[in-house]
């Protein structure tokens, strides 16, 4: 089974001041299922020591896990994710995440973050 839901509010930003990018996928602006990868602008050598010099899940439990997508494929407005078994296991999400992007715009801003997030 796959963690689903439909991502009616869509994000990429990025902030200097806090040294990070984010892509937010929620299916509203303040509630519902949430997932958002997040990546620093630079690593630094605790982020290295610690292994966090990745990418981080966050879902709305504010639960964390650095790396964890093994794939991802956006097509026909659905946005696959599929993960390591730790990171199923951490966001409880079965072998990935479908989440339903029905607005051409957010598919969009998806498209163009998750390459920039998961290099």
């Amino acid at each position: 089974m796959r963690r689903t839901f439909t991502a009616r509010a869509v994000a990429f930003w990025v902030d200097e001041k806090l040294n990070f990018k984010a892509l937010a996928m929620a299916e509203e602006e303040h509630s519902g299922e949430r997932l958002d990868i997040q990546r620093a602008l630079v690593d630094d050598e605790q982020d290295r020591e610690l292994g966090q010099d990745t990418y981080c899940l966050v879902d709305e439990y504010a639960t964390v896990i650095y790396g964890g997508i093994t794939r991802w494929e956006l097509e026909n407005g659905e946005l696959r994710l599929d993960l390591t078994a730790e990171a199923s296991q951490v966001l409880d999400a079965g072998v990935g995440y479908t989440i339903l992007v029905p607005d051409l715009d957010h598919q969009t801003v998806i498209r163009d973050a998750l390459p920039e997030l998961l290099i």
